[in-house]
């Protein structure tokens, strides 16, 4: 057994110590403690992998655009800067996230553990969830925070455990404290909206049951309710521009065009001439290697196409994937001023450039 599986196995079994608040708070912080370490260690490799560019001229064309990097490693007894300036440009380099997969030299062996049930963070924290919806007796404000905090983590390195989600009961545990905001402190319920991003970002089918248990309408109605908080109100604004961003480009942008025109020229828009009728269309490749001669080989490949097909054909009956304008139907009833929003993400794009998404 790895040494991340044996702490693992004993992070997780004090969350499952029911009998014991300090147990689930020590297992919580252990795996808070693990994911932390682990991401300093990330950074710290890439840090290196900086160094190593700069002495040795590789990936000179790519740093050289930047004016200036700063990277911070921090370790639990020290905290080192590094300052990098540039003069050939003023725009700052800027590193996207990449999602690690299970050859990091960092990530790689905990994100192998994840794949396995017995070792798998996010189920035992929908549990430990689970367990404190049947008695709020046992709630905590710090360890719902942290819990919060690690699912965040949780799945942004592994993607794969927000399918985890996409049956209702385990969304439904999210929902019901929003549903309920004013019986939570604050804190936890911005945490929450976080956490639903997390779990939402490239995930059609539970974005679709995102919206069978009205999520839009109770993240909604936190964002008009006048006696929320200002900070609240705004975390919920971020979280309807993030539920507005478009699924796919089948009519999106002609769909946006359109409302474009029509919101410039003050005409309202209406569901028959914005939303497109028709279901998203999925491309794929339909090349065969010119060495498959035989008809047993062509069946076989046909065979295979027609089962693609119903997948897809599926897929797209169950979970369509939705426009910002189909979204925007589903808002409406709630938002007076969404086009507004919908004028926003267009003109100031706070997620960038959109054109080319499909999830």
């Amino acid at each position: 057994m790895s040494s991340i599986k044996v702490y693992l196995d004993d992070a997780l079994d004090g969350i499952s110590h029911f009998e014991s608040r300090g147990s689930v708070h020590n297992g919580l912080k252990k795996i808070d403690a693990l994911i932390t370490q682990l991401c300093v260690l990330e950074n710290r490799a890439k840090l290196k992998d900086y160094d190593e560019a700069l002495l040795t001229g590789n990936g000179k064309d790519k740093m050289m655009t930047a004016s200036s990097i700063t990277t911070t490693s921090t370790s639990t007894s020290t905290r080192t800067h590094r300052n990098i300036s540039y003069t050939s440009s003023n725009k700052p380099f800027i590193k996207k996230w990449k999602v690690p997969t299970v050859k990091d030299a960092v990530f790689g062996e905990f994100l192998l553990s994840q794949d396995e049930f017995q070792y798998n963070i996010t189920s035992s924290l929908i549990a430990l969830m689970l367990r404190v919806s049947l008695n709020r007796e046992e709630f905590n404000i710090e360890d719902m925070i942290l819990t919060n905090k690690i699912l965040q983590g949780v799945l942004l390195l592994h993607p794969n455990s927000r399918k985890l989600f996409k049956r209702g009961n385990n969304l439904k545990l999210l929902l019901d404290y929003l549903n309920n905001y004013n019986n939570y402190p604050e804190e936890l319920i911005i945490m929450v909206i976080q956490s639903l991003v997390c779990i939402l970002v490239r995930n059609v089918p539970t974005l679709r049951f995102f919206e069978k248990l009205d999520g839009p309408k109770l993240i909604c109605k936190i964002f008009i309710e006048h006696s929320a908080s200002k900070k609240l109100r705004f975390k919920s604004l971020e979280f309807l521009f993030f539920y507005l961003i478009p699924e796919t480009q089948n009519d999106s942008k002609s769909q946006l065009e359109n409302f474009k025109t029509r919101s410039n020229s003050s005409e309202n828009y209406s569901e028959a001439s914005c939303i497109s009728q028709d279901s998203s269309s999925f491309s794929r490749s339909n090349s065969l290697s010119s060495s498959v001669t035989s008809a047993d080989s062509i069946q076989e490949q046909d065979n295979n196409e027609n089962f693609l097909k119903k997948i897809i054909n599926d897929i797209q009956t169950n979970f369509p994937r939705k426009t910002t304008i189909q979204k925007a139907e589903i808002l409406k009833p709630y938002i007076k001023n969404i086009d507004g929003l919908i004028n926003e993400l267009i003109e100031n794009k706070p997620f960038g450039n959109m054109n080319g998404i499909e999830w």
